[in-house]
């Protein structure tokens, strides 16, 4: 005898069993099977699978020190999630800028000195700045441009 029913294994356990097995879920897995049903969504936003996943990601201290008595573990874990992602972008925007920069002022330091090597210029201070003249010259099959600096 086969009866068709929309209930699930997880329906049927106890809850304690339920959430020990939830707890091998990644965040996004338990925010994913939250959309299932009622009965998971509640399952899903309990602290007890929230507060060890965030204790465990973010380290104690800082668990612990973002955790307002007026938010659950699971809005916990997701603000310092979301924090955690803005640090990273900006931290790499700085990166990528900075590297940008030095990548640039490397490149015009190290014309600067071959210019001067090659022309019998004085070597270029670190914080002057130059820029191209428009004359040109060649070593070999390398073009060189000749670059002045802005202080002179």
């Amino acid at each position: 005898m086969s009866t068709t029913s929309n209930s699930s294994v997880l329906d049927k356990m106890p809850e304690e069993i339920s959430l020990h097995i939830l707890s091998f879920l990644d965040s996004k897995s338990l925010q994913a099977i939250a959309c299932t049903n009622l009965q998971f969504k509640r399952l899903a936003e309990d602290h007890q699978l929230w507060r060890p996943k965030t204790l465990d990601e973010f380290g104690t201290i800082v668990a612990l020190g973002a955790k307002q008595f007026d938010k659950s573990w699971k809005q916990t874990y997701e603000n310092l999630a979301s924090s955690r992602s803005m640090r990273t972008q900006n931290t790499k925007n700085i990166l990528q800028s900075h590297a940008k920069k030095v990548t640039t002022d490397d490149v015009q330091y190290r014309t600067a000195m071959a210019a001067s090597a090659l022309f019998g210029f004085a070597a270029p201070e670190l914080s002057t700045h130059y820029y191209p003249t428009g004359q040109t010259g060649s070593l070999g099959s390398r073009k060189i441009t000749v670059y002045k600096s802005s202080q002179q």
